[in-house]
């Protein structure tokens, strides 16, 4: 990708999410160790609608809730199908954070991603099957 496009995706996110986000305390297990729901650059939980499911990003480090200038990409593939820039994290999460990317189908999980550590501005997790079992 080149840096225009990864800049457009990015503007892309960071509008999507301050128009669209909503709220909620949810936290989740996974490997016995406590994630919550991460926070986008304007301190709203980082989750989109995609294809009828809803994609919810947690991770295991907190972070101080205040805004950032900017954010930094979740991108990747549910059913084969590209998110896009459906997704950005706050630019205060550092290199090294932990996050994992689930989709839920209501109120049930039908899909994650392994654990993901940010690398960068940038975070890519591979395609999440929901059709199997779970």
């Amino acid at each position: 990708m080149n840096k225009k496009t990864v800049l457009s995706l990015l503007l892309c996110g960071v509008l999507l999410t301050a128009c669209g986000s909503s709220s909620t305390n949810a936290t989740t297990q996974t490997s016995n160790e406590k994630y919550s729901i991460a926070k986008d650059n304007i301190v709203n939980d980082v989750m989109g609608d995609f294809e009828g499911k809803r994609v919810v990003v947690y991770s295991k480090n907190h972070i101080e809730e205040k805004p950032s200038q900017t954010s930094k990409a979740i991108y990747g593939n549910i059913d084969g199908k590209t998110t896009g820039s459906l997704l950005s994290i706050s630019d205060n999460y550092k290199d090294g954070d932990i996050f994992v990317v689930k989709v839920f189908n209501g109120d049930k999980v039908v899909g994650q991603s392994d654990e993901l550590v940010l690398d960068g501005e940038m975070l890519e997790f591979n395609n999440i099957d929901t059709k199997g079992d779970f």
